[in-house]
């Protein structure tokens, strides 16, 4: 074989298909309905989110840059639109399952 070992590594093609990957793009969908099911506040949604994610709870600041993601995602869709949160929510639960901490297990 021409390739007898693989270093570890990102790269830019491994972080785009799991942005781009439909599949991964339904599991955050599942993951935002099943967490706005659960919980009624947003707060709760991104704690619960968070623990299922990485297993752990959230800390307050990460909680805070939870917030200030979904509230930028709600204005950037347009608040007046019915389902913005619901995109949010989505939104952010697609980034918590692209981030490192999720691929990779300290």
């Amino acid at each position: 074989p021409n390739c007898e070992r693989r270093v570890a590594s990102t790269t830019a093609s491994q972080s785009l298909l799991m942005m781009n990957n439909p599949f991964i793009i339904q599991q955050a969908d599942a993951l935002s309905a099943k967490v706005r099911a659960a919980a009624s506040e947003l707060r709760a949604q991104q704690a619960l989110a968070w623990r299922l994610v990485f297993g752990r709870n959230a800390s307050d600041a990460e909680l805070t840059i939870a917030a200030e993601f979904v509230s930028t995602a709600i204005a950037a869709a347009g608040p007046e639109k019915p389902d913005s949160a619901v995109t949010a929510m989505n939104e952010w639960c697609h980034a918590l399952l692209c981030s490192s901490g999720f691929l990779y297990v300290e």
